[in-house]
């Protein structure tokens, strides 16, 4: 990501309107060819050789923000190594303890060198490491090991998503709306929502046959809506945002919060926004597939699946996502998880679920969003529903509980 002193935007009228470049500029494209080239040309050699070889080339340029945001995007993609062959930092402190017994009888005249060579003498072979760099575990020392396959017309390319997907790091909510003539590129779609675990409302006004939404509006919580995580949010939703550019027709909206102001951020298909975003097949989260393992040894009459329908209820045409589908054969139930971020989801949730009785909807919740909200672990703990279609989970699901549920479902 762009850190906020390299975003570029204007903000007439309280609007924000990235400047975005042109993928095709021929002066562009040889600047972020000359920065592949010169990583090329230093694979293997420390961090700050490679930084020293660029600041000229970096400093030459018109627009500096520009040119350290693409030679950012470009060493963020590089893979570096330190030396781990030995504990640096414990050899640093027996080095430095000598050093400060040594300092107060040092003779006055005698020289740097001289000095140092009494540290290490005095320190022993347990840090001739050192002898040769005293720092060298710390990054600017770490050596260039693998370079990232990115052309520079997709280094440009990448920058004006990424430029976006910065400024949304700032956001409160994303206000989106979806049509899509494509029902697999929309299940796609929505499998990138729950890989990334974001808090979404969603409401659709018509579908297909097999039950995907074809056309949708929703609203996702933003990083400046978070209270505990919010960093981490905010880079699932970044992460998230290129799934929305590979949509047919879209148009999203957003206030952030920037520099001391609130400011109105709204993109839609005609940006030009394209990245090549990989294909997700059937995510499941690591705590869903140790649930999954149990469950099949445990419970082998129920057959689970992670692969879960759309589920459509009220007048609104308000859809849930479930985790997990269990079916038997005859009875088919939905359990949907909720996690750490998702406190703010689960008041209308528990009232969604009283309100259509007839879904076969089980809500599992995270005990650790109740230990600060003592108000929602009330309401969860006295609704009529606990225990039967709702329950509380550590890691992952409790599998005798799940089959209990099952079976009065059954």
């Amino acid at each position: 990501m762009l850190t906020k002193e390299l975003l570029r935007f204007h903000s007439p009228a309280g609007r924000v309107k990235p400047l975005f470049i042109d993928p095709a500029d021929r002066a562009l494209l040889g600047f972020a060819a000359g920065i592949r080239k010169t990583y090329h040309d230093f694979l293997g050699a420390p961090r700050s050789e490679i930084l020293e070889a660029l600041e000229p080339r970096i400093n030459s340029q018109r627009d500096l923000k520009l040119a350290r945001g693409l030679w950012k995007l470009y060493d963020d993609q590089c893979i570096f190594t330190g030396d781990s062959s030995c504990d640096w930092a414990a050899m640093r402190r027996t080095l430095f303890a000598h050093s400060s017994r040594l300092i107060s009888n040092v003779q006055e005249g005698k020289d740097d060198t001289d000095f140092r060579t009494e540290v290490f003498a005095a320190a022993g072979e347990s840090v001739v490491p050192l002898s040769d760099n005293i720092y060298a575990d710390l990054p600017d020392y770490e050596r260039l090991s693998e370079l990232p396959e990115i052309t520079p017309e997709l280094l440009l390319e990448r920058y004006n998503v990424v430029l976006v997907q910065s400024l949304v790091l700032y956001a409160e909510s994303l206000e989106v709306s979806i049509e899509e003539h494509d029902s697999a590129r929309m299940r796609r779609f929505f499998k990138y929502l729950k890989f990334f675990r974001l808090l979404a409302d969603v409401s659709g006004s018509s579908k297909w046959e097999d039950g995907t939404p074809s056309a949708v509006r929703l609203k996702i919580d933003g990083p400046a809506s978070i209270l505990d995580g919010s960093a981490k949010y905010g880079l699932q939703l970044a992460s998230f945002l290129p799934a929305l550019f590979q949509l047919s027709r879209w148009k999203f909206s957003c206030e952030l919060k920037l520099n001391g102001k609130k400011l109105k951020l709204s993109l839609d298909d005609s940006s030009g926004l394209n990245y090549r975003f990989g294909r997700l097949g059937i995510y499941i989260p690591e705590e869903v597939r140790m649930f999954a393992q149990l469950f099949a040894e445990r419970v082998p009459e129920w057959r689970l699946s992670s692969d879960s329908p759309f589920l459509k209820a009220g007048p609104r045409q308000s859809f849930v996502f479930p985790d997990i589908t269990f079916s038997n054969g005859k009875t088919t139930v939905c359990l949907e998880l909720f996690h750490k971020w998702h406190s703010r989801q689960i008041p209308e949730r528990l009232e969604f679920l009283e309100k259509h009785p007839d879904l076969p909807l089980v809500l599992g919740i995270e005990r650790r969003i109740l230990n600060s909200n003592s108000a929602l672990r009330d309401r969860i703990e006295t609704h009529v529903l606990f225990g039967s279609r709702i329950f509380l989970f550590r890691d992952f699901p409790p599998v005798e509980k799940m089959r209990k549920i099952l079976e009065a479902f059954a």
